[in-house]
């Protein structure tokens, strides 16, 4: 089940095959969040950034408008 996750979110190859060959434990589990809550912020941050560029391409529209 964690593998199948990691696969969805894009993890490379390197982490897929450490998930597939070591026992759930404590250490890697950290490690495992660690890795899923910097995904998120990544996520978050590109999600940010283009509501940001939309935004921006609106403002200079009305702004636009209103000098014709």
């Amino acid at each position: 089940m964690i593998e199948k996750v990691f696969v969805s979110i894009g993890a490379d190859e390197e982490m897929i095959k450490k998930i597939r060959n070591s026992a759930l434990t404590e250490d890697n589990m950290i490690e495992f969040i660690g890795i899923l809550e910097q995904k998120g912020i990544n996520l978050v941050g590109e999600y940010s950034r283009l509501l940001a560029e939309v935004n921006s391409r609106n403002l200079f529209y009305q702004l636009n408008s209103l000098a014709n």
